[in-house]
């Protein structure tokens, strides 16, 4: 946006009058960028020079509010645009959904979606897919499905975000059959699981203890010629940990880091707590060295769980030690 503020106010000392279609693209800018201050005062701008916003950008703004959590504020501007003769379109209205949802005011959104619908309206996929994150996140999953499965009747198809919303939200709600069920829908409609969805299903499958299930889906992706991500192997890594298994754990490291990914401060104090709940202190003491020579620093958990685990042992002066390590 600094170089764009430049542009303009070269444009403006060479005599250059700014135009609507200026405004609406740096306001959109503005708000994109969150400094949704300088968006209101370069409305402010445009009105005090005779340039009447338009859709666009009052759209612009109404989205930037909306994703910075000031859903109030977004919906009183729409109030105001329809006493001044303004109808706000679907971007506008499906913006206000979606902040809407995030904010857990479900009720209002769908309420929302009725006044669309009675003035000509059609709810979008962005609109649908905005109700299906919002009851993901309450946990009423049955309602979620039932929006997606009323998309498709209406010939909207879900995309991929979509259904990856769907099955991380039964993820969450351990119904792992069900996400099954879900994949295969996806991928039966054309759609393709991407590394997020693969990322969701790891944690998921992990979280249920599943491991097996789990280590089997990222040699899946890796088949299908995606690349896991630190995010899939810290939750891998994770879960062999919690199950006791450390040499499968370190061997998935080791896996990475052939892959040209670099462990981080979350895999090494995965492992650490790991190696010292089976005891093996000097494994553990030997992995922080390890990470202080690649350039980690550990950080409080990490430090945390040796103490812990040297004063469950007995050996108080090894944990003050640990404790001063710097």
């Amino acid at each position: 946006m600094v170089k764009a503020q430049e542009l303009v106010d070269e444009m403006v000392s060479s005599g250059i009058e700014m135009n609507i279609v200026t405004y609406s693209t740096l306001v959109d800018g503005f708000c994109k960028n969150g400094e949704l201050k300088k968006a209101e005062k370069l409305v402010d701008e445009m009105i005090s020079r005779g340039i009447k916003p338009n859709i666009l950008t009052y759209g612009a703004l109404v989205d930037g509010f909306c994703k910075d959590g000031m859903v109030k504020k977004a919906e009183h501007l729409v109030q105001k645009l329809v006493s001044i003769g303004f109808k706000p379109n679907i971007v506008i209205y499906s913006a206000l959904v979606n902040g809407l949802c995030k904010e857990g005011m479900m009720k209002q959104a769908e309420e929302l979606v009725h006044e669309m619908e009675s003035i000509g309206l059609k709810p979008d996929i962005v609109t649908y897919s905005a109700l299906v994150n919002g009851f993901c996140k309450e946990g009423k999953m049955k309602k979620a499905e039932e929006l997606v499965h009323q998309m498709v009747s209406l010939g909207l198809k879900p995309n991929v975000v979509t259904y990856n919303m769907l099955v991380n939200g039964f993820c969450k709600v351990g119904a792992m059959k069900k996400v099954e069920e879900l994949v295969h829908e996806m991928v039966s409609l054309g759609l393709k699981p991407n590394v997020v969805t693969y990322t969701i299903l790891v944690d998921g499958f992990c979280k249920q203890g599943e491991i097996v299930k789990a280590e089997e889906l990222v040699r899946e992706m890796v088949s299908l010629g995606l690349k896991p991500n630190v995010v899939i192997y810290t939750i891998l890594v994770d879960g062999f940990c919690k199950q006791g298994e450390m040499e499968k754990a370190k061997e998935l490291v080791r896996e990475m880091v052939s892959m040209g990914l670099e462990p981080n401060v979350v895999i090494y104090s995965t492992l650490v707590n790991g190696l010292c709940k089976q005891g093996e202190m000097e494994k553990a003491k030997e992995l922080v060295h390890e990470m202080v020579s690649m350039g980690l620093e550990p950080n409080v958990v990490i430090y945390s769980t040796l103490v812990d685990s040297f004063c469950k042992q007995g050996a108080i002066e090894d944990a003050k030690k640990k404790y001063c390590m710097k």
